[in-house]
């Protein structure tokens, strides 16, 4: 079993979309580079997973997620 989150391919769905849904990739240019290359953005998924991995607004660690996501952007 493989330690890099990146080969994880639900576990790149699940941040791709959480990504999506906040507004950090928004063009489809954006989708398609992350999800040939997910490890580019292992800074933000490591925020992600700290906050609890948030995939809705409404989920505690959300708001707090993104926010530390733009800062690093």
């Amino acid at each position: 079993m493989s330690n890099q989150w990146w080969e994880d391919g639900d576990d790149v769905h699940r941040f791709g979309v959480a990504m999506i849904d906040a507004g950090f990739l928004t063009t489809p240019i954006g989708v398609a580079d992350y999800f040939e290359s997910p490890r580019k953005w292992s800074r933000e998924y490591e925020v992600w997973v700290e906050q609890g991995r948030p995939t809705d607004p409404r989920e505690d660690g959300w708001d707090e997620w993104e926010e530390a996501v733009h800062g690093i952007s």
